[in-house]
């Protein structure tokens, strides 16, 4: 499972820099799951792992079938 990790790390890491560097704005829609999916040449799991991992953070919020989106207000720092 290293590589499964290592792959969730790298979107994780990914989001994050959009989020910090402005790129993905608060209100922001991110990239689709089937989109990360293909960018990253994963399975969902790593995607799905990162997206709650993020959530959980309070970077992102929404719903997979409705959208995910930036926070309004992400704990950045």
């Amino acid at each position: 499972m290293p590589s499964s990790r290592s792959k969730t790390q790298q979107i994780i890491a990914a989001l994050e820099a959009g989020i910090t560097s402005g790129e993905l704005p608060p209100g922001t829609r991110i990239p689709s799951a089937r989109e990360l999916r293909e960018q990253f040449s994963v399975s969902s799991t790593p995607v799905r792992e990162a997206i709650n991992h993020l959530k959980a953070r309070g970077l992102l919020v929404g719903d997979a079938g409705v959208g995910v989106f930036v926070a309004e207000h992400p704990p950045i720092g």
